[in-house]
């Protein structure tokens, strides 16, 4: 900014001599016009906040006046279990090894357009374990008002609170919460259209018709496998079979998502979906519904987010699944609170101390054949700090209790750094 500043300045000397005083005023007064432009771009994408409950990097896009917007993020993982369980026994082994493990665990490029005032573009491009390649999101918006919007494309499902806000400097703790892991399998989008807005000051809303979950994905300890993610994934498998139910497009479900500003520092709402997922031989009938809750207020934190996932074909699903191991049963739930509190260092950085307790029932509505397995109801207690020496770097550290009713829960501590751009 200042090189570009002389410059000009030293341009406009060079003519100053041949010019009247009335038409040297003018240049000026441009030139401190087109500067401050600059500078009010530049403060522009520089924010870094949430729009739209998107992360601030991935709501670049929103706060530019229009073109290019780049941004981005990434996080590396240090993990290290105990090598007994909460009954004093070894421990099960995980993958092969439990040794301290380390990662570059995701390293993220976030690229938007804005063409004018009322269309852009947004998409996010992610490398997770050094090699897999994901499209995470790539939708087209409207903004037609306060009050309506229109999306369409590859969305995330606006479904809990990690979801859509999954930058490592915006969540606490090395890794996502469980529950918005296993039940809510945070990230998860899907191809659809739908609209957002406020429907009031107080009360935000979005509504999407998206494509339905892969059936065959589903596992009795976790949702994640049953992401379509957009078109040809395959996990673990590179068959035409797989590639073809993560295509399949012959469901559809509703999300929706409602938050109320109840005051200045407490804002409740619900999230969810109804709808189907796509199976083989049998189309698996889903509702999943949220209560969440955030209070702040100075430095304290504190949220709440429970969950119920319901399958209620699950028996005639468990018939005819090609894969017994992608039985399912009739329901899920879950919940956790988490406090943090903000304490101040010196200059910009400060300290979040923070806990978080969370209780999951994998099985808390068994399906008709499905033998009962303790370790699907479980409890965790997460400790640690967040140091961030700037709004967009942090240091993590954390400790989690795990227990669960086969008493066979494994204690992990981990290490972490993220960053945002």
């Amino acid at each position: 900014m200042k090189f570009i500043l002389l410059a000009l300045v030293i341009v406009t000397s060079s003519f100053a001599q041949s010019l009247t005083n009335e038409q040297l005023s003018k240049r000026v007064e441009i030139l401190a016009d087109e500067i401050n432009q600059l500078k009010a771009y530049q403060m522009f994408i520089n924010k870094n906040e949430s729009k739209f409950g998107l992360s601030p990097s991935a709501s670049k896009v929103y706060h530019i006046p229009r073109g290019l917007s780049v941004g981005g993020y990434g996080e590396i993982t240090y993990r290290h279990f105990r090598a007994e369980d909460q009954d004093g026994n070894p421990a099960q082994s995980r993958n092969n090894d439990n040794d301290p493990a380390a990662e570059v665990l995701r390293n993220i490029l976030y690229v938007g357009y804005k063409f004018n005032d009322k269309w852009l573009i947004n998409m996010e491009l992610e490398i997770e374990h050094i090699s897999q390649v994901f499209t995470e999101f790539m939708y087209l918006d409207y903004l037609h008002s306060d009050e309506i919007n229109f999306r369409a494309g590859l969305m995330l499902h606006p479904i809990g609170y990690v979801n859509e806000l999954h930058e490592p400097t915006v969540y606490t703790g090395v890794l996502r919460p469980t529950l918005e892991t296993l039940i809510i399998p945070t990230t998860w989008r899907s191809l659809g259209v739908g609209i957002f807005g406020a429907l009031s000051e107080k009360t935000n809303y979005k509504l999407y018709a998206m494509n339905g979950m892969n059936a065959e994905g589903f596992k009795l300890g976790s949702n994640r496998g049953a992401r379509n993610r957009g078109g040809h994934y395959t996990e673990n498998d590179s068959t035409n079979k797989q590639k073809d139910n993560n295509q399949r497009a012959s469901t559809g479900i509703m999300v929706f998502r409602l938050d109320h500003s109840l005051t200045n520092k407490l804002t409740v709402g619900t999230s969810g979906l109804i709808g189907q997922a796509s199976g083989e031989n049998e189309d698996l009938d889903q509702t999943m519904f949220t209560l969440q809750a955030e209070y702040v207020s100075g430095a304290h934190f504190l949220r709440f987010l429970a969950v119920e996932n319901r399958f209620h074909n699950a028996d005639d699903f468990n018939e005819v699944t090609s894969n017994a191991s992608n039985s399912v049963n009739d329901a899920q739930n879950g919940a956790y609170i988490e406090y943090r509190h903000t304490i101040s260092g010196k200059g910009t950085s400060k300290y979040v101390p923070f806990a978080r307790y969370e209780v999951l029932n994998l099985q808390a509505d068994k399906a008709s054949g499905i033998t009962d397995d303790k370790e699907l109801e479980m409890q965790q207690l997460t400790v640690g700090i967040n140091y961030f020496p700037l709004d967009r770097i942090v240091f993590k550290a954390d400790y989690t209790f795990n227990r669960n009713n086969d008493d066979t829960g494994v204690d992990e501590f981990a290490m972490g750094l993220g960053y945002n751009f």
